[in-house]
């Protein structure tokens, strides 16, 4: 079909060189029938296809940069080629300008198959928009979800090893899940890859249930930063305002009283506070679950304040043993 169009009509060469490729290819004066407008086709063979397949000089629509576009169809159809590689895979693998059929929106697809699944599965070029960076959706189902969602071949940036990770949501929004389990938890619980909102980072969510407090309470699977050891945090409030609690039992007091991350005010520094109220002192009166640096020793610290002092100065739960010596720059201020 393309051999025969190139031979109707003496049609004259240009003696300026093509602008999209190298080297001194001369473009032809006749107009490329599979794209509209007045785009002249280059005379050089494409070197990513084999045959006299001429290529047009107008860039690819679907990509970014000065990409020509071959005039010869590669998928059923009549799609032309772009003759620069895919940049989201090695190799010199040339993109179709046809939509992918199981993404919304004119995302061209590569003609190479996705390494991560067996089968002719081609993978698109756009982008996975769960997760930052440029990460190629495949075009075959997730084998752990039901319904057509594609998987991205990227590995999940929260978890070792190639995971690849589903676009299709598990919680309340557009939340992708990681198909391999959460290694801190037993049983298959997907990952969810969005962020937590109680903890600062991209902190993924559990989708299991916090064990220690009721309700549907999803437990981070980051690791609570003021304690030690793989204690994962759970996403709910305890204390006013969104404050995650320590799955683990506070240290400090006896019996299982959960931390929350939330700074104590009253001292500086990232000190926890403790959940439980301060037995020394009346009142809601929660206690930091930091050292008093006034006493020696692991004495925690109320946050109510001193009655007897000016100034925001907490008040050790520990018995004073010299009262007068412990603070000297508080009574000399």
């Amino acid at each position: 079909m393309i051999c025969g169009w190139l031979s109707k009509g003496p049609y004259p060469i240009s003696t300026t060189p093509n602008p999209y490729l190298p080297g001194p290819y001369p473009i032809s004066t006749t107009l490329n029938p599979y794209l509209p407008g007045p785009y002249p086709i280059s005379t050089t063979p494409n070197p990513y296809l084999p045959g006299p397949y001429p290529i047009s000089t107008t860039p690819n629509p679907y990509l970014p940069g000065p990409y020509p576009i071959s005039t010869t169809p590669y998928l059923p159809g009549t799609y032309p080629i772009s003759t620069t590689p895919n940049p989201y895979l090695p190799g010199p693998y040339p993109i179709s300008t046809t939509p992918n059929p199981y993404l919304p929106g004119p995302y061209p697809i590569s003609t190479t198959l996705n390494p991560y699944f067996p089968g002719p599965y081609p993978i698109s070029t756009t982008l996975n928009p769960y997760l930052p960076g440029p990460y190629p959706i495949s075009t075959t189902p997730n084998p752990y979800l039901p319904g057509p969602y594609p998987i991205s071949t990227t590995p999940n940036p929260y978890l070792p090893g190639p995971y690849p990770i589903s676009t299709t949501p598990y919680l309340p929004g557009p939340y992708p899940i990681s198909t391999t389990p959460n290694p801190y938890l037993p049983g298959p619980y997907p990952i969810s890859t969005t962020p937590n909102p109680y903890l600062p980072g991209p902190y993924p969510i559990s989708t299991t249930l916090n064990p220690y407090f009721p309700g549907p309470y999803p437990i981070s699977t980051t690791l609570n930063p003021y304690l030690p050891g793989p204690y994962p945090i759970s996403t709910t409030p305890y204390l006013p305002g969104p404050y995650p609690i320590s799955t683990t039992p506070n240290p400090y007091l006896p019996g299982p009283y959960p931390i929350s991350t939330t700074l104590n005010p009253y001292l500086p520094g990232p000190y926890p506070i403790s959940t439980t109220p301060n037995p020394y002192l009346p009142g809601p009166y929660p206690i930091s679950t930091t050292p008093n640096p006034y006493l020696p020793g692991p004495y925690p610290i109320s946050t109510t304040l001193n009655s007897y002092l000016t100034g925001p100065y907490p008040i050790s739960t520990t018995l004073n043993p010299t009262p007068h010596r412990t603070l000297p720059h508080l009574y000399n201020s």
